[in-house]
Parts: C-alpha cells; structure tokens; sequence
C-alpha cells in the first residue's frame, strides 16, 4: 500500500526512492543527480520521478 501511495507522487525523497526502485541510498543520490532529477527544496531534496525513470532506461539491455 505505501508504495503505491509513494509512486502516485511525481516527486520522492532519497529514501523513498531507494525502497521504491530497490537501490542503496548512496546508488540514488549519485543517479538522481546524473539525471538532473533532483530538486532542492529547503534543506529537503525532492527526485523528479518522471525524469529520473526516464534515466533509468537508458541502462535497459535490449
């Protein structure tokens, strides 16, 4: 239930994203910022979900 309410959001925190897309904190911050999916709000950083999957996909083996 929780994940669905997180990816309803088109925005996460670090540590949403990493239980969401079951990556280490570290591993998201890094691919968050290449992606240019982050958003810093305060001292709050928020990760662009649309953008950051979009990122995502480049790494898909066909």
């Amino acid at each position: 239930m929780r994940e669905t309410r997180m990816k309803q959001s088109k925005y996460m925190r670090y540590r949403e994203a990493k239980i969401y897309y079951c990556l280490g904190l570290s591993t998201v911050k890094k691919l968050a910022k290449e992606a240019g999916a982050t958003i810093h709000v305060g001292k709050c950083v928020l990760i662009d979900t649309e953008i950051f999957e979009k990122y995502l996909d480049t790494f898909r083996d066909e």
